[in-house]
């Protein structure tokens, strides 16, 4: 029963993104208390004008390098088909991070 709710949550959260002009995506590391690493992604997209904030995934990843959470991030925008040139931004508590995806950003932006 949960599994189906939350798959319908999903897909609608899914349609809102895939509706709105733009949408920014928000991250947050954090540790559960087995001690594994996970991602948050939060992401903030216009629904009829107005601005609103979803739960988007949890993500568990072996260690929170730049370039293991890059690679989850973009794994991420590919299934979920979240549209780059659609991301208007993107926050993260960490500056390494950010400094790795202005390097994506820029590579994408030369390949168009």
């Amino acid at each position: 029963m949960q599994d189906a709710i939350a798959t319908v949550l999903k897909s609608n959260i899914d349609k809102l993104v895939e509706a709105s002009p733009f949408f920014s995506l928000l991250i947050d590391e954090s540790m559960d208390v087995s001690n594994h690493e996970n991602l948050v992604v939060y992401v903030k997209l216009l629904n009829e004008f107005k601005p609103e904030l979803h739960f988007l995934e949890n993500i568990n990843v072996y260690d929170g390098k730049a370039q293991t959470i890059t690679t989850a991030v973009n794994l991420l925008m590919e299934r979920k088909n979240l549209q780059k040139d659609k991301m208007t931004g993107f926050g993260s508590e960490f500056l390494f991070l950010y400094l790795q995806w202005q390097i994506l950003v820029r590579d994408f932006a030369i390949t168009r």
